[in-house]
């Protein structure tokens, strides 16, 4: 499977490791948060996994269209997809908070 670019530098670790080695920072604190995701159907949850300059949707745009539409399709069957069409799922963020030093 494909990873991502950057999924590597978007951990609390690697975060907080990049604030450190730049320097200048002091009371470096990291912290996860998750929310819940909701989209009324899979054509919006589709249309915001790929606007025009998100990396997933350059990786999407090189496959060829059988590959795309099998993709497409075995996304869909992995989702959270309610009786009415709605998509539900849990979602997390890393943020990063420092001060300043100087």
């Amino acid at each position: 499977m494909l990873e991502l670019p950057g999924t590597d530098d978007s951990g609390l670790g690697a975060l907080s490791a990049l604030f450190e080695r730049a320097g200048g920072f002091a009371e470096i604190a990291t912290k996860s948060i998750d929310v819940t995701v909701q989209f009324p159907d899979f054509e919006a949850f589709w249309a915001a996994q790929t606007p025009s300059y998100s990396p997933t949707t350059k990786m999407i745009a090189e496959m060829t269209k059988g590959d795309r539409a099998r993709a497409i399709e075995a996304i869909r069957s992995l989702l959270p997809t309610h009786r009415s069409g709605r998509i539900e799922y849990l979602a997390r963020a890393n943020a990063i908070k420092a001060c300043v030093l100087g």
